[in-house]
Parts: structure tokens; C-alpha cells; sequence
């Protein structure tokens, strides 16, 4: 009695089975390599080998692996039977670039001349075969080194080669010879003998008076008063003991004077005065000429030095009295030996 009901239920379930997979076919996927990518239908079913249960039909079977080409196929899957598809994948072959040519250089001629015909010709250090006058053809665009020789004598020449053109170098071995008679200058004897020379030369002073912004006028009456003012500027050498003097009328706008001075130790002296003269009808009864009614004076020591501009800028104010300040700047003066 239980084998019977065994033997049923397994009757039952084959017939099951059966209706499940009615209909169906199976496809083998192999490739060579093995480990390809597989698609079906651009379905992805994982990597070759495969085998797989799919419905009776039309497939389009598409394999991929890295480093070789992909390869695809087209199988027909039939009911209850086994369609099979191989592949032997191929490498794929390295882009293969061929270099482009290097386009030809258009070369140059050097035709070489000298005064002194049958001249040997070093061309960068390298011996020619000919002797000038002479034509060197077919030279690469640059510059070249060039060496002449005759008669004892070595003239060095430097020359640009253009493409396309012919360069052309003509030389003289008697004008050659005359640069090598010529005394030789040390350049630091020369420099020297420029310097002595430049010590010589005189400084230059130069006195900027400010506009003028203090001034007073007072009266009463008839009788009015009028104010001047003068900058007095004296200068002596250490040692000396007479002052040379520079007088300068202190006006509204700018003053300016400038003089030659030799170098040396200075001492200066600034002296700002304001003057006052009387006017209208009475000014012949109470004084005819202008007096002295304040005075203020600076001092100081200054370095003068050859070749040099020092430039005094003066202002005068009533609160700060005499203002100033130097400038100084090099003449560079040119300088003939």
C-alpha cells in the first residue's frame, strides 16, 4: 500500500516538471577564452561558460572580454533540445601610430671673401677644403663660428646663416692687422683714469627759494609801510675765512638760481631778512630808505662732493622762520678720455 502511494506521488511530480519546462530549449554558452562577459538579448546572464533555459525562439548571444573584440552571434533555440555556441575570442591589436616625417629644413649658402685671397676657412672649429674666396653651400639655418687664416695671422668672425639665402662675409686682414697695432686698454685703468678725471669735475648748487606766504602791510593815515624779504646765502670752505655770498629777492612765486662749486667741506649759512620801507608823503620826513626789521639765520656744515647737483629747497614761514632741505643727485657727467 505505501509503495503504491510513493510511486503515485512521484508519477505526480514528474508531471509536474514536465509541464514546467514545456516549451523550453537550452543554450550552451563557451568561449575562448573563458570568463567572457555573456549577453542575450542584451541581457546580462553572467560569464562563459553558461548554460541556460530559455523559451523556444530566436537569440541574439553577444560576448565581451577585455583586451579582445567582441563577437556576437544569432542561435535558434529548439523545444527540449540543446543549442550550442562557441566562441574563440580574438586579441585586440595595439593602435599601431606612424610617426609623421620631419618636414626638410631649407638650408643656406656662406660665401666667404677676404682682401687676402687663398685665406684657410674654419668653419665651427672644422677645417674647410676650400680656401676664399669661396662658397660653402647646403648649411643648416644657425650661427657659425669662422676663423681665417693667413700669413701668420688668425681673424675670428661670427656669422648667421638665414634659410633660402646666401650669407656673404667679406673681411680685410690689413684692417685686421691695423685693430691688432693698436694698443691694448686695460678696462679697469680705463675706469680709473675716468674717475680721476671726475674728480676734478665741479659740483653744482642749486637754491629754490618756496613762493613767498608771509608778508605784512600795516599803516595808519598817510602813512603806509611795505614789506621785502632777501635770502641771503653764504658758503666758505673749511679753512677759509672769507664767506661767499648769494643774495636772492624772497618774492610770491618760485625763485630759483644754480652755481658751479668744487668739492670739498662746506660752511653754509642761511639768512632770511625782512626789510621794511615807508611810503606816501611823509616817508621823506620820517626815512627815505627801507630798514631792517627782522632777521633769521641757519647754519650748517655740507659735504660737497665732484659731479654731484645739491639742491637747497628754502621756505620761510613767522611761526617755523627758515625751512630747508637738501636734495642731492648725481650729474654723470660725461667724460672723454
Amino acid at each position: 500500500m505505501k509503495k503504491g502511494r510513493l510511486a503515485a506521488a512521484v508519477g505526480l511530480a514528474l508531471g509536474f516538471v514536465s509541464l514546467a519546462f514545456a516549451g523550453n530549449g537550452y543554450l550552451s554558452v563557451i568561449t575562448t577564452p573563458e570568463g567572457a562577459s555573456v549577453r542575450v538579448n542584451n541581457a546580462a546572464k553572467g560569464e562563459s561558460p553558461v548554460f541556460l533555459v530559455l523559451p523556444a525562439g530566436s537569440y541574439r548571444v553577444e560576448v565581451t572580454l577585455p583586451d579582445y573584440e567582441t563577437a556576437a552571434q544569432t542561435v535558434q533555440v529548439v523545444d527540449d533540445e540543446v543549442s550550442k555556441v562557441s566562441f574563440v575570442l580574438t586579441k585586440v591589436r595595439p593602435a599601431v601610430r606612424i610617426p609623421a616625417l620631419p618636414r626638410p629644413v631649407a638650408k643656406g649658402n656662406l660665401t666667404l671673401l677676404t682682401d687676402w685671397q687663398g685665406a684657410e676657412i674654419y668653419l665651427d672649429g672644422v677645417k674647410q677644403a676650400v680656401t676664399t674666396p669661396a662658397t660653402i653651400k647646403d648649411l643648416a639655418p644657425g650661427t657659425y663660428s669662422i676663423i681665417f687664416i693667413a700669413r701668420g695671422y688668425a681673424m675670428p668672425k661670427s656669422v648667421t646663416v638665414a634659410a633660402g639665402k646666401t650669407t656673404v662675409v667679406n673681411e680685410s686682414f690689413e684692417e685686421y692687422k691695423k685693430v691688432l697695432a693698436q694698443p691694448k686698454i686695460d678696462p679697469a685703468k680705463l675706469a680709473e683714469e675716468r674717475e680721476k678725471k671726475r674728480q676734478l669735475l665741479p659740483a653744482q648748487v642749486a637754491i629754490q627759494l618756496e613762493p613767498l606766504t608771509v608778508r605784512t602791510t600795516s599803516g595808519s593815515g598817510m602813512l603806509t609801510e611795505a614789506d621785502s624779504y632777501e635770502l641771503t646765502f653764504q658758503y666758505r670752505k673749511k679753512g677759509e675765512t672769507n664767506w661767499q655770498t648769494k643774495v636772492l629777492p624772497w618774492e610770491s612765486t618760485q625763485t630759483e638760481t644754480t652755481f658751479a662749486l668744487e668739492k670739498g667741506t662746506y660752511e653754509v649759512q642761511l639768512t632770511a631778512t625782512q626789510y621794511r620801507q615807508p611810503t606816501g608823503p611823509l616817508a621823506i620826513i620820517i626815512e627815505s630808505k627801507r630798514r631792517k626789521v627782522n632777521e633769521t639765520r641757519v647754519a650748517m656744515p655740507q659735504e660737497v662732493a665732484a659731479d654731484t647737483l645739491y639742491k637747497f629747497v628754502i621756505s620761510y614761514t613767522a611761526q617755523d622762520g627758515i625751512v630747508y632741505k637738501v636734495e642731492t643727485s648725481a650729474l654723470s657727467t660725461p667724460i672723454e678720455l
